[in-house]
């Protein structure tokens, strides 16, 4: 068993940015990335709030505190840094696509994210991004340690 990658993947930012402006704004406007995930949690959070639906079965999946960027990201580490059996089937999926592209890993990590975190895929997709963007900016060692500044 391996990492998903050997070397850190092209990933296609001005593809990510057209798919979802609000990532590209963020980063505009001087956002690292994990406040630019928790920023993406906090409006997902607070759209839901606006709906006030509720589950038509309690199900445990169902709440908001599931929605939490740092649990995301810790997930999505597992997957693309470290070589966990736990996540093989995944990886192998991936790699399965030689030179997979922007969209093929977005699509495939969002639709794995959504399941494994019971979130829709609307919600898990522009989180994906942002992990990818960080790849993008970070290289795939880099990426995870990618934080907000702390302030002095």
């Amino acid at each position: 068993m391996k990492p998903l990658f050997e070397s850190d993947p092209r990933i296609d930012v001005s593809f990510l940015f057209g798919k979802f402006p609000d990532l590209a704004l963020l980063e505009r406007q001087g956002f690292h990335l994990d406040a630019i995930g928790n920023e993406l949690v906090r409006r997902r959070q607070g759209k839901q709030a606006r709906q006030k639906r509720e589950p038509e079965v309690s199900d445990p999946k169902s709440s908001t505190e599931l929605l939490d960027w740092s649990r995301i990201k810790a997930a999505l580490h597992q997957i693309i840094c470290t070589s966990s059996q736990d996540f093989e089937e995944i990886r192998g999926r991936l790699r399965n696509h030689a030179g997979a592209t922007t969209p093929h890993l977005l699509a495939t990590l969002s639709l794995w994210l959504a399941g494994f975190l019971g979130m829709s895929i609307a919600t898990a997709s522009p989180l994906v991004a942002t992990v990818l963007l960080g790849i993008a900016r970070g290289g795939v060692d880099g990426w995870y340690q990618i934080e907000e500044p702390v302030e002095a």
